[in-house]
């Protein structure tokens, strides 16, 4: 495959924050890394130490940049960077040598609400200049692995990142930190009030919080539900 040409030579000051991070550790890169999936449940967890993001109705997929070639693959581990051409050519403009970001690809509606079936219709047409990648995650940048690290700190070095490169592709996946029973609450009102495409994600802060615990197995710190109204609220300890 082609090596992408760097859009850029500039490099982020969060490089350095990072890699002082409790827990980053020094690593070649890692190639892909197989998730884990939620197991379902009835009800959210509770104490108060949880990050709420909005789930967008899209496609799983870890970016990859590594030594300037930029790579995104399914969560199976399939390399679809030719399906994603526009986001591997806007992955060169994000200021580090190589990376691992996790995310979630959409494109958007004309309510910028994510719209699954146009996401389905440019994979099928080989279009991918519509197709956005909100990041909910930084595992590994220049050199450190970051996986054991505390969450809430690799996506303020994420935020920092996205930041500079100031892409019109790539965006942090914003999150707040709110007990996950009045996340779950909200997610139940109905489907007037909260678009079908979102749902809610929740993770824990604590060093190591991570949707990348146990390769392909339900994991049992990352919790899915389902509501009444079809919007799916997820927990990660």
């Amino acid at each position: 495959m082609a090596r992408n040409p760097r859009a850029t030579t500039h490099r982020s000051s969060a490089r350095f924050s990072a890699r002082v991070l409790p827990g980053a550790a020094p690593a070649p890169h890692p190639g892909f890394i197989a998730p884990c999936e939620p197991k379902l449940k009835r009800t959210p967890p509770t104490g108060e130490r949880w990050l709420s993001e909005i789930k967008h109705d899209g496609y799983r997929v870890q970016a990859h940049l590594d030594g300037g070639r930029a790579r995104l693959f399914t969560r199976r581990g399939y390399d679809w960077t030719p399906r994603f051409a526009a986001l591997a050519g806007a992955l060169t403009e994000v200021p580090a040598n190589s990376l691992v970001l996790d995310g979630e690809v959409i494109v958007q509606g004309e309510t910028g609400v994510a719209d699954f079936d146009a996401l389905q219709a440019d994979l099928a047409s080989g279009r991918s200049e519509r197709m956005v990648y909100f990041a909910f995650d930084l595992l590994y940048l220049d050199g450190f692995d970051l996986r054991n690290a505390p969450l809430i700190e690799r996506k303020r070095i994420l935020g920092a990142l996205l930041d500079e490169a100031k892409s019109e592709c790539f965006h942090l996946a914003q999150h707040l930190e709110v007990a996950p029973a009045l996340v779950f609450e909200q997610a139940c009102v109905p489907l007037s009030s909260m678009p079908r495409s979102q749902s809610q994600a929740m993770r824990a802060p604590s060093p190591g919080s991570s949707r990348f615990m146990n390769a392909l197995a339900m994991s049992p710190d990352w919790v899915n539900l389902r509501t009444s109204s079809s919007v799916s609220v997820a927990f990660l300890a």
